[in-house]
């Protein structure tokens, strides 16, 4: 959902550049505002929450910077043990 989200922010920057003829509007910094907030700066720390949440006992996270989350997929794909939860968990994570 979150690289779906930056696509759609890319779009719409896109967009609002194709309105204007005037070359200097490259430089201008479109900027997405969620809740008075740069989103797509905001969302790179946002994600931090779910590594100290109840999934923790499941699923292993990164002591890095992660924001999309893809540790706890790819550790899921290379088991190919995985019991019932973790085939749920991988069933609803795992990459497209």
């Amino acid at each position: 959902m979150t690289a779906y989200v930056v696509e759609l922010i890319k779009m719409w920057r896109s967009s609002i550049y194709g309105i204007s003829d005037d070359p200097r509007r490259f430089r201008e910094r479109v900027i997405f505002y969620h809740n008075e907030a740069n989103y797509l700066l905001k969302m790179l720390f946002d994600s931090s929450f779910i590594r100290d949440s109840f999934l923790k006992k499941y699923l292993t996270f990164s002591k890095h910077f992660d924001p999309f989350n893809l540790k706890p997929a790819m550790i899921l794909e290379r088991n190919k043990n995985r019991d019932e939860i973790e085939e749920i968990f991988f069933e609803l994570i795992r990459p497209t």
